[in-house]
Parts: structure tokens; sequence; C-alpha cells
């Protein structure tokens, strides 16, 4: 006679409890590896628009010295009609920058009227080239109209309140500087008085110089190079560096 006693079976909720953890494993399984796709691919646009906005400054720092190979000198910061700026230098410019859209409005852009008049706020609105700004943005309509590169203007820079200046290509004098706020529209007369910054550090300060990516702004030097600055870099240090010597005003 067998005296085994079998073993007892598992508790019928134990059980029911184990198999209702599997779908909840599964679901878990598939979020956690849904967010890391999604991270990944956020990650890699990123790292996409900022090697844009790369380009994008260098074909800037292009059309800026082939207008001056053109006219003698940059373009000046803003054009005046009366006592009051009315044109941006980013209309100056773009005649350089070799896309059929910028030459056609060029053509049609009226110099006569300010960049706010009525005709030429319906071309602001038509249409901006893609030099001026962060590919990323380029699906909001409201973002579209507004330039990401803005010019550092005051005395010694490559764009003297003076007057245009010829510029050397070569050195590392800051030429234009990456801009995060979304309130410049692209034709107007407006960029950054390097006199005006307050003794702060980018990543501090409320001037907007940044990038729609992060604290860090891609900044054009002379030679035609592209680095981004660091957020801790004070901008009394980049004022210094866009004053630099080297500059001739016309």
């Amino acid at each position: 006679m067998n005296d085994a006693t079998p073993p007892p079976s598992a508790p019928r909720d134990l059980t029911m409890s184990g198999r209702r953890l599997v779908p909840i494993m599964v679901v878990l399984i598939v979020l956690i590896t849904a967010a890391s796709i999604v991270t990944f691919m956020n990650q890699k646009h990123a790292f996409d628009y900022r090697t844009l906005c790369e380009e994008n400054l260098k074909s800037l720092g292009v059309a800026l010295f082939a207008y001056q190979e053109k006219f003698g000198s940059f373009p000046p910061a803003s054009l005046m009609l009366g006592e009051k700026p009315a044109h941006s230098w980013r209309v100056l410019l773009l005649p350089m920058l070799h896309e059929k859209d910028a030459d056609d409005l060029s053509a049609v852009y009226r110099w006569a009227e300010p960049w706010d008049s009525e005709h030429n706020s319906h071309l602001l609105n038509d249409f901006m080239p893609a030099a001026y700004h962060c590919p990323s943005q380029q699906r909001a309509r409201w973002s579209f109209r507004h330039t990401h590169f803005v010019a550092p203007i005051g005395p010694l820079t490559a764009w003297p309140t003076s007057g245009p200046a010829r510029v050397s290509p070569v050195g590392k004098q800051i030429l234009l500087i990456e801009y995060r706020n979304e309130d410049i529209p692209w034709t107007k007369p407006q960029d950054l008085m390097v006199e005006a910054w307050p003794d702060e550090t980018i990543g501090e300060s409320k001037t907007g110089i940044g990038s729609p990516h992060g604290p860090e702004p891609l900044v054009l030097f002379a030679d035609g190079t592209v680095e981004r600055l660091p957020a801790s870099t004070s901008l009394s240090e980049l004022r210094k560096r866009c004053l630099k010597p080297g500059n001739t005003e016309k």
C-alpha cells in the first residue's frame, strides 16, 4: 500500500492572480519599449534639427560675405525710412540666399514702404526663407514667421549702428547668434543690442539668447565656423567676442 500523499494543489485564487499578471506585464513591457523608442526618436530629431540649424547659420555666413563681395560691406542692420528703422538686413540678404522663393520675394518687396505695411506684411505671412528659422518650428504657422537667428548690434561689431561694416572673413568674431524666443518677425528690423545685455550668464538671461533645443545657442564666427556656446557663458564674455577688433566701419 502506497502511503505517499500527493502535494497539495495551488490555491485557485493565487493561480488566477498569476494569470492576470501576465497580460499586465506584457502591457508594461510594450509601454516601456514604446517610451524608449519615442525617447530615442526625439533625441534623433533634436540632433538632426541642431545639425540643420548649424547648416542654416553657415549658409547665412556665405550669403553675408557674398553680399560684401558685391556691395563692399555687410548689409546694414536696418534701413531707415525717415527717422525710423524700416527694413531688416534679412530682407536685404534675400538675393544672396539662392532660394527661388527668396528671389521672387525680393522682386516684389516694396522698399518705399516699411516692413509692416499692408503689402509687405502679406509677404511676411506668405514666405520665410529656410535659412532664417529652426526647421523644428516649420509646422507651426505662428513660429514660421519668426526668425531664430539675430545679429549682435553695437560699435565695433559686424553690425554697427553708424552704418555698414566691412568684415574680415577670418578669426572668431561672432556675426550671428541663435535666438530661442519667437517674437521677432523675420522681416522686422530688430536684433540684439550688445550694450543692453545685463551681467548674467546665457542660461540666466532673459535676452532670448538660446536655442529652440535648449539653453546653449549656436553662434556663427567670421571664419565661417559654427559652435555651440555653454549656457554658463557670461553675456559680458559673449559681448567681447562680438566686439573683437578687425572690422573697419564704412
